[in-house]
């Protein structure tokens, strides 16, 4: 199994390493290319494209990989269809020169950013089903191999700086060259899997756009919308840092600097930045909650932008210096964090969907709105057509953009209510496993089992007794739980996914728990006595988790309905199995009936005149609470 998880890893290294490196290769440097043609004055709408294709596309094969084809072969074959359309800009752009024509680049580039931002989401969609398969939890293992994206990144900028494509064409054919490794690799990623179900689908579903019904929850449209809101910041720096690095060859005293002449390699260091910054997102998220990992988030924006509106390349490169190092807080602090809020926060069917709705938001409407309203802002301040020193008109423009950011941290710590952790439940938290298996939240306090249903029998006495068999998800143990007749009919209905006319009292436990916002997380068998078997319902209401003690029937028949997860302790597990005798039969344990079903059991049999066993009912009972008795004194 370790070598299992080691190579799952390793894959899902190299997949997010090419998966950056591509987009890395002409990202931060694409604008001073433009600039260098004559188009310095639509920078703007080259960087604006990401967002508005982003507006669909991602959803678009959100669906398609929810729905019909396997996230990591529709993952490859958008990398493919996106470095065709690369080499094709760049081609273009190799046959005519500075005489480029905007339409024909700009047709060429849309195109293939139209295949590349799905991959965003699909890649994050891919991973967290590699994991789930290896049984290792999102939030721990994901943020560690995600940073060798930013790696990959990293790695591509330097090789654009150093071969001195960051100027010209040639970026285009080198981010082409790591797509088509990238496309081939992506045909040995792990198999994700659709959703084919035989039943019947509203278009709503078979569309695969319920995701868009998370803007029902309050709590999901905030995030949403701020989501938006700080993705309009995302793309600013991407579009016109190169270039107002570049702008300071018009001044003598600072043409021959480091960061003018390899501007690439000095934004390079947001990437580092970046990598180290995604090393404390599991601290952050567990000791700060998703607010103030976003708040931190917005703030270090308003000094991402503020820094450069303050320095220079020469005696105030310094700002520039930590201006980089701030965008890592900036940038991975919110991209990830909100990539795993939607991940816990949606269910397994519509997953990618969602991710591809985040994506939307953040690099689709917002960085749509950003970069043209910054393209607004930098010709408000800057000429782009001119070559002389417009130092004031930068610093305008940069400040501007931290104003920006700043009214939006300002509103978004009064409005977004969502997981603040509370000092009571600090020690809860402490043992919390934010993402499980299936993309919930959940709580782990001691060494859990975590349980499936396996079947139910109907044979026991009395006759409206019926023994459900959960069995542990990672093994061959059995657990039996002994449930009357009106609890057995709720979870049958579910194992029969019946559908019925009216709500069952479990469904409406469920409707009105999220209708007032709180959410079922996780059930926990934690203690057997005599037969009865105790559980606590953890649910999550705006951060908080709350523990409620319930019947363990009433806990499956709704842990069943919500697709959450059912645990119970080893030392139970141990104690209360049941023992396979022969092929085919088992022996239940002694203890496994309740002193209430004895007491019914007794009742039948004295009716039907069973003295026989009706003594031995009698017997055990008497034993039972004489037990109890001395248990008390």
């Amino acid at each position: 199994m370790k070598n299992e998880i080691t190579g799952m890893k390793l894959r899902l290294i190299v997949m997010n390493f090419l998966q950056f490196a591509v987009w890395g290769a002409y990202l931060t440097s694409m604008g001073t290319y433009l600039f260098n043609i004559g188009l310095g004055a639509k920078i703007g709408l080259f960087y604006a494209m990401q967002g508005i294709v982003s507006l669909f596309m991602p959803a678009v094969m959100g669906i398609i990989a929810d729905r019909w084809v396997p996230a990591q072969k529709l993952y490859g074959f958008c990398h493919f269809m996106a470095a065709v359309f690369m080499v094709a800009a760049g081609w273009y752009g190799y046959v005519d020169g500075e005489a480029v024509n905007f339409s024909t680049l700009f047709t060429f580039y849309s195109f293939s950013v139209a295949f590349y931002m799905p991959t965003l989401a699909l890649t994050n969609s891919v991973a967290y089903t590699a994991l789930d398969k290896v049984k290792l939890d999102p939030v721990i293992a994901f943020p560690p191999i995600r940073i060798f994206g930013t790696i990959g990144f990293i790695c591509s900028m330097l090789l654009t700086d150093i071969l001195g494509f960051q100027n010209n064409y040639m970026q285009f054919f080198s981010c082409a060259c790591f797509g088509v490794i990238l496309a081939i690799y992506a045909l040995t990623l792990p198999e994700c899997p659709v959703s084919r179900g035989g039943e019947q689908k509203s278009l709503v579903d078979a569309m695969g756009l319920r995701a868009f019904t998370l803007f029902k929850q309050k709590k999901m449209a905030i995030f949403f919308i701020f989501s938006m809101l700080l993705g309009v910041s995302l793309q600013i720096t991407n579009g016109f840092a190169n270039p107002f690095l570049s702008s300071f060859r018009g001044v003598p005293e600072y043409a021959d600097t480091f960061g003018v002449n390899h501007a690439n390699a000095l934004i390079s260091l947001s990437q580092v930045s970046e990598t180290l910054c995604i090393l404390l997102i599991p601290f952050v998220l567990k000791h700060f909650g998703i607010k103030r990992v976003m708040l931190i988030a917005m703030l270090a924006w308003v000094l991402r932008f503020g820094l450069f509106g303050l320095g220079n390349p020469g005696p105030g490169v310094w700002m520039f210096v930590l201006s980089m190092i701030v965008y890592g807080v900036a940038f991975d602090f919110f991209n990830i964090s909100g990539s795993l809020f939607v991940n816990n926060e949606t269910d397994l069917s519509i997953r990618s969907s969602a991710q591809g709705l985040f994506v939307i938001m953040t690099n689709g409407i917002g960085a749509t709105v950003g970069t043209l309203g910054a393209q607004a802002v930098v010709n408000r301040f800057v000429d782009m057509n001119s070559t002389a020193p417009q130092m004031e008109g930068w610093s305008m423009t940069w400040f501007v953009f931290a104003g920006y950011a700043l009214v939006v941290a300002v509103l978004f710590a009064v409005i977004f209510k969502y997981n603040i952790i509370p000092r009571k439940f600090n020690k809860l938290f402490l043992t919390i496993s934010d993402v499980n298996r299936s993309g919930r939240r959940e709580v782990k306090i001691m060494d859990e089992i975590e349980l499936k249903v396996h079947d139910m029998s109907s044979t026991l006495q009395p006759a409206d007794a019926y023994a459900l068999v959960l069995e542990e998800v990672n093994g061959n143990r059995k657990l039996p739980i002994i449930i009357g007749s009106l609890e057995a009919q709720a979870i049958k209905v579910v194992m029969m996914e019946y559908k019925m006319p009216r709500p069952l009292t479990h469904d409406l436990f469920l409707t009105v728990t999220k209708e007032l916002g709180a959410a079922l997380k996780k059930v926990l068998i934690y203690k057997v006595k005599d037969g009865v078997y105790y559980s606590y319902l953890f649910l999550e209401k705006e951060g908080e988790v709350f523990k409620i003690d319930s019947r363990t029937s009433d806990a499956i028949a709704l842990a069943m309905r919500c697709g959450c997860p059912v645990y119970t302790t080893n030392e139970i597990m141990e104690s209360e199995q049941l023992h396979e005798v022969g092929n085919t039969a088992f022996s239940v344990n002694v203890n496994t009936v309740d002193v209430v079903m004895l007491k019914e059991a007794l009742s039948k049999a004295i009716e039907e005149e069973n003295y026989e066993q009706a003594s031995r009912l009698r017997d055990e009972i008497k034993r039972r609470e004489q037990e109890e008795e001395n248990t008390i004194v």
